[in-house]
């Protein structure tokens, strides 16, 4: 990874290199940071959008709602330059932790549940690439559907785990 730019101190780092459209990205923004009661400060979501990626930290995204109507307007504000939150950087970020790689191929994801505790966690849905471990996703779950069902694995392992 070249020099760009850097997350750092957060535990969760979503990663989708392969977006299928705006509304999308949009999705799997909402469900890599969205919770039933607010919003997990704690993660970060990056989404390579053509030549530019979009980094959208927990801490600092604004109006981020979970229905599709205001998701499309949400997204369409953020490339439109609004201030959300959310940067949009042109090189490629860097970020550093226990990379989990989720793909056709792998373990099945309930195995993941057995991981150890970790620090951060770097959760990529599109490279196979630099994968510390892979795990399969199950059937063909689109990235915005499976990033919520591994944020609450994460959250079984975190609460379960002593220390």
């Amino acid at each position: 990874m070249g020099v760009g730019f850097e997350v750092k101190g957060y535990r969760r780092v979503h990663v989708y290199t392969d977006p299928q459209d705006l509304l999308d990205v949009a999705r799997f923004i909402a469900g890599a940071l969205l919770l039933s009661h607010g919003i997990r400060r704690d993660t970060v979501a990056v989404v390579k959008l053509g030549d530019s990626w979009l980094v959208a930290p927990g801490d600092k995204v604004r109006h981020l709602r979970p229905d599709e109507e205001t998701l499309e307007g949400w997204i369409k504000a953020v490339l439109r330059g609004a201030r959300l939150g959310v940067a949009m950087v042109k090189s490629e970020p860097s970020y550093d932790g226990y990379r989990v790689c989720l793909s056709l191929e792998g373990s099945p994801l309930i195995e993941m549940l057995r991981m150890p505790k970790r620090d951060t966690y770097v959760l990529d849905y599109s490279s196979m690439e630099e994968c510390d471990v892979r795990y399969r996703r199950p059937g063909r779950l689109r990235e915005y559907m499976l990033a919520p069902l591994v944020n609450m694995i994460i959250d079984n392992i975190e609460w379960s785990s002593p220390g």
